[in-house]
């Protein structure tokens, strides 16, 4: 199976579990009006401007050199499946540096928050440094006025994100979707190979790959039901290799049906996984929501805060849970402390009502010692 097609089964999305069912995050941006603007970017044309409004890491890339293959990719930090495609999109910037660069802007930061004069340049510069090679690409931030967000996203019809796009060697738009598919044209982009011929071929690639995807998920759920553990550890280790975004499920099931062979051998796979997913802390904190050595779980939780952007009031949380069962209470508290601190804080993002009562109905629960269910905010 070629190397590309891993990152075809999150395409859809599903990676959106890892993090935007918590009740911390926001949804990607969508436009207000029913009326969208014309499509006026479309593949085949030249690639908009580049304009920004600091470039937070590598080279600075201002315009796009004949002969170079470049991907546009936009994110935000508050955006789950930005977050989760962050650790594939680094493989891919690795991989193919030779012929090409992976760019990845920052847009719409404030859009949470009432303040839109909020200093966002600190927090994406925050948030990369911690990620470290968990970014491993160029990084810029768009203009207050959301030049790039408009002449990019919404002049080709995209209101959400992350989005990519692919500029050829002649500086012409080769494709546009999602990072989670960017690899496949990418090297065809680059091989000269993407005609309506290397399209087709790609295409019915992907369909068979899909196809073994969800045989293997249909044949997982049988040996889940049966209790098969050992069947089950062997298709979840299929899995996993196909399926880079929304890994973290699927690194919970592998620890816990090895846990229901070998306590020790799941031990081992989850100091295993604070090397394996070491720069991807999406993956490490669902690892450490399935892990039932507290301990163990603390490990990986702490690994996971510390490359999450500091004031990720769900990163935070999950912290503050992992140290009040490993049975650190005081730690627990401080924490859930710091949580109502950003959640209070409305600089850059304005929160629920109900968000912060549920950090504060947690924080009781912390104080008196009561029970601490498993979906808890």
């Amino acid at each position: 199976m070629n190397h590309f097609f891993k990152s075809r089964t999150a395409a859809l999305l599903t990676v959106a579990a890892l993090s935007l069912s918590n009740a911390y995050a926001q949804n990607a941006p969508v436009a207000k009006s029913v009326e969208r603007p014309a499509i006026t970017l479309k593949v085949g044309d030249a690639a908009p401007s580049i304009v920004a409004e600091k470039w937070i890491k590598g080279k600075p890339i201002t315009k796009f050199e004949k002969g170079r293959v470049y991907v546009m990719e936009f994110w935000a930090t508050w955006c789950g499946p930005c977050r989760a495609s962050m650790p594939h999109l680094s493989e891919v910037a690795r991989k193919y540096k030779k012929d090409a660069d992976v760019i990845s802007f920052n847009v719409k930061e404030l859009i949470a928050g009432k303040n839109k004069n909020g200093d966002y340049i600190a927090k994406v510069e925050r948030f990369v440094s911690r990620l470290g090679d968990g970014m491993d690409y160029i990084v810029a931030a768009d203009v207050r006025e959301d030049v790039m967000w408009n002449t990019w996203l919404v002049a080709s019809g995209k209101f959400g994100i992350p989005v990519a796009y692919i500029i050829d060697q002649a500086g012409k738009i080769a494709w546009i979707g999602h990072p989670a598919s960017v690899e496949g044209p990418l090297e065809m982009v680059i091989a000269g190979t993407y005609n309506e011929e290397g399209k087709a071929k790609l295409a019915q690639k992907v369909k068979e790959h899909d196809a073994q995807s969800k045989a293997l998920k249909a044949d997982l759920k049988v040996a889940e039901d049966a209790k098969d553990y050992k069947k089950a550890l062997q298709i979840v280790d299929q899995l996993i290799p196909m399926s880079p975004f929304g890994v973290g499920s699927l690194a919970g099931k592998k620890y816990k049906f090895l846990a229901e062979i070998d306590a020790k051998k799941a031990n081992a796979y989850g100091l295993e996984a604070l090397k394996t997913y070491e720069n991807d802390p999406l993956t490490l904190q669902s690892l450490a929501a399935d892990v039932s050595d507290y301990k163990l779980a603390l490990k990986l939780m702490e690994k996971a805060a510390a490359k999450s952007d500091s004031e990720d009031p769900y990163a935070v949380t999950n912290l503050g849970k992992a140290y009040y069962r490993a049975g650190d209470t005081k730690k627990a508290i401080e924490t859930q402390q710091r949580v109502i601190d950003i959640l209070n804080d409305t600089s850059l993002v304005e929160q629920k009502q109900q968000v912060k009562d549920a950090a504060q109905e947690t924080m009781k629960i912390y104080k008196t010692g009561g029970k601490l269910l498993d979906n808890e905010a």
